[in-house]
């Protein structure tokens, strides 16, 4: 079995050391490079455009980080260059990009955006991209069918099953799948090496049930001193941005 020990080493930048007032988008090039050279791992998205690129990016559309309507589906590898992000001189990252800037210098997990009922396209196309890769790095994913296409095909890959508390996690389910996803009871499916779970949600049963039963369990998203104190009492690391960490580990 593959040893997941760096899951704990340091704490994860969400997106990247990411500071948009210095240039540094979330998910771009900039901030994966400020993590890499701060020793911090980092969490990272992904998206495929329309030709299958694979692309490192959060969002379904453009609106909310470069004032644009287009959606990524609907985009091709050509489009990125002209795509600032934030009004800084930085664009959108493939994920080949990225594999090649961080080159196993710190670890990585790359979040797989898939909202869809179905697994299979992007998944091959993530797959296509880290086989190769020197460092390490697992997947994850709020979508148990993610975590499944790989569990079936590429047992050997780590994967991570994201979770929430909240009533629903902004996906397009029906809400007696909210609550398995909430409760962990797809994990059968998807056969997960460790948790993320919201750092509100850490004392719920099914978290704790799973640190019992001797799974890694990381908090997300951490945005200040007091919730990484508090987190830490309940997980074995945080996942966190917008704020200067007090220490170097959790």
């Amino acid at each position: 079995m593959t040893s997941i020990d760096w899951l704990t080493t340091a704490p994860f930048a969400h997106r990247g050391l990411h500071d948009a007032q210095k240039g540094l988008p979330e998910n771009s090039l900039a901030a994966i490079e400020a993590s890499c050279r701060a020793g911090l791992p980092l969490e990272i998205d992904v998206r495929i455009l329309a030709d299958d690129t694979v692309v490192v990016f959060h969002d379904k559309d453009l609106k909310r980080v470069a004032n644009d309507p287009r959606y990524l589906a609907t985009m091709n590898r050509s489009d990125l260059a002209t795509t600032s992000l934030m009004d800084t001189a930085e664009h959108i990252p493939t994920l080949a990009q990225t594999l090649d800037l961080v080159a196993g210098r710190v670890p990585l997990l790359i979040e797989i955006k898939n909202e869809h009922h179905h697994a299979g396209r992007l998944e091959q196309g993530l797959y296509q991209a880290i086989k190769d890769y020197h460092g390490e790095m697992a997947v994850i994913s709020f979508n148990p069918l993610s975590l499944a296409w790989f569990a079936r095909r590429h047992p050997h890959i780590l994967r991570g099953q994201t979770s929430s508390h909240l009533p629903y996690l902004q996906l397009n389910y029906l809400a007696p799948v909210h609550s398995a996803l909430k409760h962990l009871a797809f994990n059968r499916l998807s056969r997960p090496d460790f948790i993320i779970y919201h750092h509100r949600g850490l004392t719920m049963r099914a978290p704790r049930r799973a640190r019992r039963l001797g799974m890694q369990v990381l908090a997300y998203t951490i945005r200040s001193e007091t919730e990484r104190v508090e987190a830490l009492k309940h997980c074995d690391n945080i996942i966190f941005e917008g704020f200067s960490l007090a220490k170097a580990h959790p």
